[in-house]
């Protein structure tokens, strides 16, 4: 009968043991997707910064361009009259504002675009992130009800094994 407690026990120690150890590798894994989101989160926001980088750097060139033009035709309107010369300014400042306000739209735009695309992966991979836990979660539980159940089955065991000495 103490043969058969003591493997009684060392079967109930085994079996916390398997617990203890897939409780381990849950959290493992869990911290390892932890890690991974936020990987993926600093790529997209680099990336996002590295186009609006770029944006501006069109922006930014695009008025050199248009300074330059301007520098041509106040030289070609110098020679014209002083009147064709203030039109043609007001035009070209009404053509550059237009411009400006185009180009700063369209970035806006890309930029809402860039964050919402950015947050609807992020939602994606928190929904699948918590899939998975939840998944992780059962199969424990089952491990669990199953070690339980195996627990009970011991005890039952080592009862009829005492009622039967006794």
């Amino acid at each position: 009968v103490r043969r058969q407690r003591e493997e009684e026990d060392r079967m109930m120690a085994k079996t916390k043991a398997e617990a203890e150890l897939v409780q381990k590798g849950r959290l493992a894994v869990a911290e390892q997707a932890k890690s991974d989101w936020l990987g993926r989160e600093c790529f997209e926001r680099e990336r996002a910064l590295a186009a609006t980088r770029q944006r501006e750097d069109e922006a930014r060139l695009l008025a050199e361009s248009e300074a330059s033009d301007k520098l041509v035709d106040k030289e070609r309107l110098s020679a014209g009259s002083a009147a064709k010369q203030a039109e043609s300014q007001k035009v070209q400042e009404e053509n550059t504002e237009r411009e400006r306000a185009l180009a700063t739209r369209t970035q806006k735009e890309e930029v809402a675009r860039v964050l919402a695309d950015a947050m609807e992966e992020a939602a994606e991979m928190v929904r699948l992130e918590k899939e998975r836990i939840d998944q992780e979660r059962a199969l424990v539980n089952m491990l669990l009800e199953a070690a339980r159940a195996k627990t009970d089955a011991i005890q039952k065991e080592r009862l009829a094994m005492e009622d039967l000495s006794t």
